[in-house]
């Protein structure tokens, strides 16, 4: 895509730099030039206008499509449509079942002294009167390439009356009396090749399946590269404005946002005071935060002494709520919003390792902390934690976490990050 500037004038430096900030943003928040290009069907009718029969034929997924491959995957003779999509899921197979489909001839070229893939070649046939045109082409369609056969279409006709092959290099194969419902390969010069069926058995008796999703509202997100959130405010009870920086230094820290009207959340504490004596024992400190409102505060304190974690409770409001909106941009881009329960697993340095979302098994947290244990603080990777080694290093954007705050007017976690990045920059700065 290229930027063009108001019709009579000249792009500025400025109208450059907004239309840069525009695509970065649109991109970083995982969005789509085009998105929801949900997929259509159209039935030529035949009189040069075309009817829309994606839901009869059941093809309205509202999927962000990209391509489509019509291939008879089966080899059946009837074609079969390849997607592939944007979103998930991002390749489907729409298999051809229609019964008492019409006759079909294929045909797969070889040219000799023109190119090999007789890519350019013109096939005309006659059936029943009728002329059917097909060209082989390197390339179909957006972003596709369709199978180098070529698949005619030829209602109730038995026979093929005249079969021209028109070869790129002007050479012509000239064929009557084909049978239908054939399958055909011809080398350039020479005659026609019948060819069995490629069939598997698994594809003749294979029914459509029904996706069966696990229901459990758990996500686990491991970092590669850890997040420093040390000047992040984390409102205590008493301490309107406690920050992660006073509960570092000692053991890791659990951020984990809850609802007193979530079930999940309520299992999750009861989970977390079965293992109790585990997270003393690891040091970690599970700092919950009620997202319900300030006018639920005394409800929230009282709730959570009646579960044993209310020495690091407070409430999250909507400062907080949105830092950590910037905050997951950060790790997963566009973020909709703070789901109960969801959890943050700091290192004791407060830096952000893990990201739960749903209701977190305590067992799953206790491998967490001890391959935590394992981690040097100083090292910003936690590639470990999510079971692989990095190829390459990708550094956090610091600055991009600094003007985003700073545009929430957010200055304190402004220049913390930009307090980060120059001084990323100075140490890999030379020397004199």
């Amino acid at each position: 895509m290229t930027s063009q500037s108001p019709a009579g004038t000249e792009p500025t430096d400025a109208y450059q730099q907004a239309w840069s900030a525009i695509q970065n943003m649109v991109m970083n928040e995982g969005e789509s030039w085009s998105g929801r290009e949900q997929n259509h069907l159209f039935l030529n009718t035949g009189t040069s206008r075309f009817a829309d029969v994606s839901f009869a034929a059941a093809l309205d997924h509202i999927d962000d499509g990209r391509c489509v491959v019509p291939i008879d995957w089966d080899d059946d003779g009837r074609l079969d449509l390849l997607l592939k999509n944007r979103t998930a899921p991002r390749v489907r197979l729409m298999r051809n079942t229609v019964a008492g489909a019409g006759r079909f001839l294929t045909l797969d070229l070889e040219g000799v002294d023109c190119n090999r893939d007789a890519i350019g070649a013109r096939v005309e046939i006659v059936a029943n009167g009728k002329t059917f045109v097909r060209s082989l082409r390197a390339g179909e369609g957006y972003l596709a390439q369709g199978s180098k056969r070529l698949h005619f279409g030829l209602g109730d006709a038995k026979t093929v009356e005249t079969m021209n092959v028109f070869w790129p290099d002007g050479s012509v194969d000239a064929f009557s009396g084909v049978k239908s419902n054939s399958r055909y390969s011809l080398l350039q010069g020479e005659d026609l090749k019948r060819r069995p069926p490629h069939t598997v058995a698994a594809y003749k008796d294979m029914e459509g399946e029904t996706v069966e999703l696990e229901n459990r509202r758990i996500s686990r997100l491991a970092l590669v590269e850890k997040l420093p959130l040390a000047a992040l405010r984390i409102p205590g009870f008493d301490e309107p404005d406690r920050r992660v920086a006073a509960l570092r230094g000692q053991g890791p820290i659990l951020l984990t946002f809850f609802s007193l009207d979530c079930p999940d959340c309520a299992r999750e504490f009861r989970a977390f005071s079965r293992r109790k004596s585990d997270w003393d024992k690891m040091g970690l400190k599970i700092v919950p935060l009620c997202v319900d409102g300030t006018e639920r505060r005394l409800e929230a304190r009282a709730w959570l002494s009646e579960q044993g974690f209310v020495d690091f409770g407070g409430m999250a409001d909507a400062w907080l709520l949105s830092a950590l909106e910037v905050v997951m941009g950060e790790i997963i881009g566009r973020y909709p919003g703070t789901p109960t329960p969801t959890s943050l697993l700091l290192d004791r340095e407060g830096q952000l390792v893990l990201f739960f979302q749903g209701r977190m098994a305590a067992g799953e947290l206790l491998r967490d902390l001890r391959a935590l244990e394992k981690l040097n603080p100083r090292d910003t990777s936690s590639s470990s934690m999510a079971g692989g080694r990095r190829a390459r290093r990708v550094e956090r954007d610091f600055e991009g976490l600094a003007d985003d705050f700073g545009a929430l007017g957010m200055n304190d976690m402004a220049d913390f990050y930009r307090a980060l990045a120059e001084r990323r920059a100075s140490e890999v700065e030379p020397s004199d």
